[in-house]
This record gives C-alpha cells, sequence and structure tokens, in this order.
C-alpha cells in the first residue's frame, strides 16, 4: 500500500472558497478599523477642547482668588479706624483683573462684629461670568480686624 501523507493546509489557505488564495483585509474590516480609528481621534479631540476650558477656567478662578487675597491685604495694611464702609466702597479690582474676568463684580463690606466689641468684619465677594457666559462660582473670604490700639 502506497500512502501518501499530504502536507497540512497553512491558516490561510483554510476555509471554503480560500484554496490558493492569499489572505487579506477585507473592506469590511478596513472600514471597522477605519471607524474605530475616527472615533478615537474624535474622542481625544474632545477631550484636548475640554482640557483647555477647564485650564482656562481654573486660571481665572485662581487670579479671582488673589485678587480677593490682595483686598484682604490692602486692609491689614491699614489702620483699623481707617476700615469703615466708605473705604470699603473705594475698592476696585486691579486694571489686569478686570481686564482677564468677564463681568466681573468685586464686592467690599465693613460691618462690626456682633457681640465683640471693637472687632470688624470684612467680607470680600468676587463674582464672574465665563466667556461661555456660565456663571463662575463666587471668591469670598472673610477677615475678623480687631482694634490693636486700644483706642479709637
Amino acid at each position: 500500500m502506497n500512502s501518501r501523507i499530504a502536507p497540512p493546509i497553512p491558516p490561510w489557505d483554510r476555509g471554503p472558497g480560500r484554496e490558493g488564495s492569499r489572505r487579506a483585509f477585507t473592506i469590511m474590516e478596513t472600514v471597522i478599523a477605519l471607524g474605530m480609528l475616527s472615533l478615537a481621534m474624535v474622542l481625544v479631540a474632545q477631550l484636548g477642547t475640554w482640557t483647555l476650558a477647564e485650564r482656562v477656567r481654573a486660571e481665572e478662578r485662581l487670579a479671582a482668588i488673589e485678587g480677593v487675597g490682595n483686598v484682604l491685604e490692602a486692609a491689614r495694611a491699614r489702620l483699623w479706624s481707617d476700615l469703615t464702609p466708605e473705604w470699603a466702597a473705594e475698592q476696585r479690582l486691579t486694571d489686569d483683573l478686570a481686564d482677564r474676568l468677564h463681568e466681573a463684580v468685586l464686592t467690599v463690606r465693613v460691618e462690626p462684629e456682633p457681640d465683640r466689641p471693637r472687632v470688624k468684619r470684612l467680607t470680600v465677594q468676587l463674582g464672574w461670568t465665563h466667556v461661555d457666559g456660565a456663571t463662575a462660582r463666587t471668591v469670598a473670604a472673610v477677615g475678623l480686624f480687631a482694634d490693636r490700639g486700644g483706642g479709637s
């Protein structure tokens, strides 16, 4: 008996209608791969855009916090007797900060602290609108200032 063993069929030549043909990507596989690549590119672009917008918002908030802190520092540099509602009404944003924050509103109040004689409460609030029209979270700070001179 003369039996010949046939050589194994390579994986790329297996299957119906594949005898002798080369394996390649089909049009459907190519379209699906391009669709997945396009989806990934859109997601990366959206993430990049969102990240840039959030960075701008964070920089605005940091500038607002610094501006509010500057008003409190200006109050610390003054005499206790000079901290009046008139002084509070004179406080303005710096030109740089006013240009940076859209529709910025600075509110400064000086009030006597209830139940604490010779102590004043200084409240500083800064609100603004983001470029996209959304209202930003208000930055607020409160300082208590006591008369250290023992008089006036």
